[in-house]
């Protein structure tokens, strides 16, 4: 009889599951949309915040994108560290067990912030 031995999951993967759900969505979000800028996958153009092409041309996720980009540099991997490290600390204590709560509380700071 061949049993199988159960595949021991990647260090890296693990860490990044054991995020929580707004904080490793913010978090990829970060990376994604730092690296497709960047690396030319995307125009920065078209990533940054311009008002007039939002409500003239419809594109809504220059609401969202200007928040997550960055250059690779050290100001980016700073800024990338403190939104993990608080996002998980208010996740995990100030709005721990209340999701909702947490992303309109992050909703309605971008709202401002904009």
């Amino acid at each position: 009889m061949n049993r199988q031995q159960p595949q021991r999951q990647n260090d890296l993967a693990m860490w990044y599951n054991s995020i929580p759900v707004c904080t490793r969505f913010l978090f990829t979000s970060f990376i994604a949309i730092t690296l497709a800028g960047n690396l030319g996958l995307v125009d920065i153009e078209n990533l940054l915040y311009f008002p007039r092409d939002i409500f003239a041309r419809f594109q809504i996720w220059r609401l969202y994108t200007p928040f997550f980009l960055f250059s690779f540099n050290v100001s980016g991997a700073i800024q990338l560290f403190f939104l993990y490290k608080y996002s998980v600390e208010l996740e995990t204590t100030r709005f721990a067990g209340r999701t909702a709560d947490y992303v309109y509380f992050l909703l309605v700071e971008a709202g401002l912030i904009l």
